[in-house]
């Protein structure tokens, strides 16, 4: 929308163009259902999957055992910051893993 609107002599302010796309798009994925389920069955096929290298399970399997050995040490007495400099994470995690040792270990 904005390199067609830049074709004309007088272009429409960006906010203009902004607010037209939006609203082709929603009536767009209001009328035409197929394209919406086309989408809804892509998005479904892709959290099928769960392997994906962004993020999801596979990605979270990769850290269960740092998981595992922060426990550990958390339960030796060890402080996040140790924790995390002896793992090479960030203390966030370290300290996201130790609150919620169930919930992250999936």
């Amino acid at each position: 929308a904005k390199n067609v609107n830049g074709a004309f002599l007088q272009p429409l302010p960006y906010s203009e163009v902004k607010a037209t796309a939006k609203s082709v798009a929603r009536w767009v994925w209001r009328n035409h259902a197929a394209a919406h389920a086309k989408f809804i069955e892509r998005q479904a096929a892709k959290g099928r999957k769960g392997d994906s290298s962004h993020g999801g399970k596979a990605r979270s399997a990769q850290y269960s055992d740092m998981r595992q050995e922060a426990l550990k040490m958390h339960v030796m007495g060890k402080s996040i910051k140790e924790i995390s400099e002896y793992l090479s994470v960030h203390r966030n995690s370290v300290s996201k893993w130790i609150k919620n040792p169930c919930t992250s270990a999936t």
